[in-house]
């Protein structure tokens, strides 16, 4: 993984504001670790934050050129703790990146932004409380995408978009186990170049 890639780090996550509780967190951190739950080497945390810890691999993806892994890790800065989530891309060429972004842990479920979630690239990934039992991903045309949740209740959702999410995504919602709506965030791009796909 090319070290330089992993600069493209500084995008927030989508979040709103909650009280700290462990049960705001995602619900990976409560299992043990296993082997597939280590970052990359070469990837070291955003700079001036402390070295990552608590890393869990929460979603995977695989594509004809590319594999995708979500995971998320805490980051200590000062007296703060972050909880970070990021997509790390591996090319078939044997080249790749990282991206995503951090929140305050107090902060990383909130009301109106139940999912935390983050376009990097071509696809559109992000973790989800335990409450939420689906997740559907809304296309500028209006199509509904439902999109697998892994046991951890992590998503990637592949936007099929060369240049990428930015332009083809409307709304991300989640549903509980009931059916009814909990999350209804609108990714709207508001730059000037996109067109309804």
């Amino acid at each position: 993984m090319r070290a330089a890639l992993a600069a493209l780090v500084c995008a927030s996550l989508a979040t709103g504001v909650s009280a700290a509780a462990a049960s705001d967190l995602p619900s990976a951190f409560t299992r043990a670790p296993s082997a597939a739950d280590q970052l990359p080497p070469t990837f070291t945390g955003l700079p001036g934050e402390g070295r990552p810890y608590e890393s869990r691999r929460i979603a995977t993806l695989s594509g004809t050129k590319r594999d995708w892994s979500v995971f998320i890790f805490k980051q200590k800065v000062k007296k703060r703790i972050n909880v970070c989530l990021f997509v790390f891309t591996r090319e078939r060429d044997g080249g790749g990146g990282a991206g995503g972004g951090c929140s305050p842990s107090e902060l990383f479920f909130g009301p109106g932004r139940r999912v935390a979630a983050s376009a990097t690239g071509r696809v559109l990934a992000g973790v989800a409380p335990s409450r939420v039992a689906r997740v559907v991903v809304i296309g500028s045309r209006g199509v509904a995408h439902e999109v697998p949740l892994s046991r951890d209740k992590g998503f990637i959702f592949n936007c099929r978009a060369f240049n990428g999410c930015a332009c083809v995504i409307s709304r991300l919602q989640a549903f509980d186990k009931l059916g009814n709506r909990i999350a209804n965030q609108d990714w709207r791009s508001s730059a000037p170049n996109c067109r309804r796909r």
